[in-house]
């Protein structure tokens, strides 16, 4: 499977197929990376505070 991310003037798209179009992220595509990277960054400031391990990675916090 091919994904591909790339900023172009500022604004964030994608593309599925490395000589497919290049497509806008969607304003509530946006808020669902953000909101995601958001939940991400606790769990590894948790991850961090407690002195966890990689394996705990995978639990939901």
């Amino acid at each position: 499977m091919y994904y591909e991310e790339r900023e172009f003037d500022g604004v964030l798209c994608w593309r599925d197929d490395p000589h497919g179009p290049w497509n806008e992220y969607s304003k509530k595509e946006l808020s669902f990376k953000v909101k995601n990277s958001q939940k991400e960054n606790r769990k590894l400031e948790m991850i961090i505070k407690e002195g966890l391990g990689p394996e705990d990675l995978k639990r939901d916090f």
